[in-house]
């Protein structure tokens, strides 16, 4: 990389280096097209070299909007699109599913297109496995194999650089790995870690963690991290905002992570970059752990433990209510947190939220800190792919099953 800054220090994606905070373009087509050249503009400026885009985000005019920004596009500029939609304009998600390898083919071509290049250096597979969002239905329910055929097939002809895969539980992940897998785009926050052991598995495989929603889901009725009452005491104590909390949490909360925070504003792009300098400056304001530590402290919701190791790491910190997860084990986060108050923890029930598979109103914001006990992943693959069509390209499926058992499949193919 060039001596220009890079917001949040360095990270990469496949073997390319990019600075760990980038951009997530999808709002640009909410905004007029001189406003969206002047926010990617600074961004680059700022020095983001990762932007994030689709050929359904507009449609096209995102792409075409990047394009005119940025083109001739900086040496170092990465950009990761994404397949498996298509736009349509209707309410309340203007989107279908577009999963068929044709489809998948397809969306690519509009991508070479629309942003001017021979080649997309990583285009995410965009499953509807997880929500919240599409569903895949009838023929739009396709087996991954067929999927990652089709991908391959583009990455041989040197038309995407590498492969990505999105919306996918842990099972999925493990059978797309001998495609070459270089990034995960799953739903993670400081408020939602239902993604936790995917994410682990992902450091463990030094694959790129590119989560989507970091400040909670954009669809109505989810809570969002920039409303919890813990979060905005907290970023009061840093002289952060929430919004900056929670993406600096989540950037230091595992080195393989990449954060893409989606505006378009430049004065709220500008408050993003700033959650890098929280992450990176904490010796100054004091780290976020802290904060979270001296709120905790307060509030009396960590129990007390002799059993705690007198160091910690990172962003290791648990914020508990009354309720916890069955199976869980809490994990104060320093000695010192735990020799305090003797007293059990008091419930907070504004600080609360309630997560999928847990009992209960309980916040959950930290490696090692109240993670429920680990049990098998229970999405069955035969129900992914329950009522899959058969592939147009059959043959494509077969030679990635061959590719599948090959001893140099295990060997990632990088960009």
């Amino acid at each position: 990389m060039t001596d220009k800054p890079h917001p949040g220090g360095i990270g990469s994606i496949g073997t390319a280096a990019v600075a760990r905070v980038g951009y997530g373009a999808m709002q640009l087509f909410e905004t007029s097209g001189e406003d969206a050249a002047a926010v990617l503009r600074r961004a680059v400026e700022l020095g983001v070299n990762h932007i994030d885009t689709a050929s359904f985000y507009g449609p096209g005019e995102v792409n075409r909007r990047i394009r005119a920004a940025l083109a001739p596009y900086p040496d170092d500029l990465v950009i990761v699109s994404k397949v498996g939609a298509r736009f349509t304009g209707e309410e309340p998600i203007p989107l279908a599913a577009a999963q068929r390898p044709a489809e998948l083919r397809a969306a690519v071509e509009d991508d070479l297109r629309q942003l001017g290049l021979e080649r997309i250096p990583v285009v995410n597979l965009r499953r509807l496995d997880l929500g919240p969002g599409l569903q895949a239905e009838g023929d739009q329910i396709v087996d991954v194999d067929d999927q990652l055929a089709e991908m391959i097939a583009l990455r041989d002809e040197g038309k995407i650089g590498a492969i990505g895969i999105s919306a996918v539980p842990l099972d999925v992940l493990r059978r797309a790995l001998p495609a070459g897998i270089v990034c995960v785009q799953n739903a993670y926050s400081l408020i939602d870690r239902t993604q936790e052991e995917m994410l682990g598995f992902c450091v463990a495989e030094d694959i790129a963690w590119v989560p989507y929603f970091p400040l909670g889901s954009a669809f109505p009725g989810f809570p969002k991290v920039a409303d919890n009452s813990v979060v905005v005491d907290i970023a009061g104590e840093l002289g952060a905002t929430p919004s900056q909390v929670g993406l600096a949490w989540v950037l230091a909360h595992a080195p393989n992570t990449l954060l893409i925070p989606g505006t378009r504003s430049i004065a709220h792009f500008e408050e993003n970059m700033g959650a890098a300098l929280h992450a990176q400056g904490q010796h100054e304001a004091g780290t976020v752990e802290e904060g979270f530590a001296r709120q905790l402290r307060s509030a009396r919701r960590i129990a007390p433990s002799s059993s705690m190791p007198s160091t910690t790491t990172g962003f290791s910190v648990c914020i508990r209510t009354a309720t916890a997860p069955p199976g869980s084990r809490s994990i104060p986060v320093t000695e010192e947190l735990s020799r305090g108050d003797d007293a059990a923890p008091s419930p907070v029930a504004d600080s609360a939220t309630s997560m999928p598979g847990m009992p209960g109103p309980t916040l959950i914001v930290a490696r090692e800190a109240m993670r429920p006990a680990r049990k098998p992943n229970s999405t069955s693959v035969a129900t992914v792919q329950a009522g899959c069509a058969m592939s147009q390209a059959p043959g494509r499926k077969a030679a990635f099953q061959r590719f599948n058992q090959r001893p140099e499949a295990s060997a990632r193919s990088r960009l």
